[in-house]
C-alpha cells in the first residue's frame, strides 16, 4: 500500500474493530449522496457494509490521537485507485484530504503511475480533486470517473 504519511495526521491499518466506526464514517459523510441516487434504507446500508466489509482494504486516518476517517488505495496495473477517502464532517475543510491526496499524487507520479478515482454525482468533493488536477475521464449516470496524471 501506498505510504502517506509526511503530515501531521497518521494512518494505522484498519482491523476487524474498526467496523463501527467505519460504518459511521460511511454514514456521515455519503448518506447524503446514496440518498440523492437510490435513497437510504438503513438495514440495506448496514447490510450491504457488513457483507463487503474488509479491513484489509482501509486505513484509519489518525489526528491528534482521535480517529477522523479512513483511505482505501488500491494498486491496478498501469494506475493507482483512491478507492475511497472519507473524512468525519468535523474535520473536513482543514486540509487533511488534500494533504493526504497531494502526497498521494507525488507517490504515483514518482513511480509513473495515474491516480483514478470515483466520485458519486452531487458529491461536492468533485470540485476538490478537479482542484488538485484531476479530470473526469468517464460520466455515468450515477458518477463520474476522474484521472490524475503527472505533466512528465
Amino acid at each position: 500500500m501506498v505510504s502517506l504519511v509526511k503530515t501531521s495526521q497518521s494512518l494505522r491499518p484498519a482491523n476487524h474493530h474498526d467496523y463501527d466506526f467505519l460504518h459511521h464514517v460511511h454514514k456521515a459523510t455519503l448518506k447524503k449522496y446514496i440518498t440523492q441516487i437510490w435513497g437510504w434504507d438503513e438495514n440495506w446500508q448496514r447490510d450491504h457494509f457488513r457483507d463487503h466489509f474488509d479491513p484489509a482494504k482501509r486505513q484509519i486516518i489518525v489526528l491528534n490521537g482521535n480517529d477522523i476517517g479512513a483511505i482505501g488505495i488500491e494498486k491496478r496495473e498501469g494506475d493507482i485507485f483512491l478507492a475511497y477517502i472519507a473524512i468525519l464532517p468535523d474535520y473536513q475543510g482543514q486540509g487533511i484530504g488534500t494533504t493526504l491526496i497531494r502526497q498521494l499524487l507525488s507517490e504515483a507520479f514518482e513511480a509513473g503511475s495515474a491516480v483514478v478515482i470515483h466520485v458519486l454525482k452531487g458529491n461536492p468533493a468533485k470540485h476538490l480533486y478537479e482542484r488538485l488536477g484531476f479530470t473526469v475521464v468517464k460520466e455515468t449516470d450515477i458518477r463520474y470517473v476522474l484521472k490524475a496524471m503527472s505533466e512528465n
